[in-house]
């Protein structure tokens, strides 16, 4: 059942990180979407490269902590 979830959030997720992404594009600027559960790529010595840790994104962004679990905690 989770992983089911996380795969249609993920999905949901990805959709509107292109949609954010067109929409800074069209209005002149330069965007990259950045998928929910996949890495950018892998490199030649096959190393994983364009992983964004979102979860520490969302700590330096405001939106909440890192708890003791590692989920970004926010108070509400």
């Amino acid at each position: 059942m989770v992983w089911r979830s996380q795969n249609l959030y993920y999905r949901r997720l990805d959709t509107i990180s292109l949609q954010v992404a067109a929409l800074l594009e069209e209005s002149g600027e330069r965007a990259l979407p950045i998928w929910g559960c996949m890495p950018q790529g892998v490199n030649d010595r096959g190393e994983v490269t364009g992983f964004f840790n979102q979860i520490r994104m969302g700590e330096v962004a405001g939106i909440g902590a890192i708890g003791r679990n590692g989920l970004l905690v926010h108070s509400r």
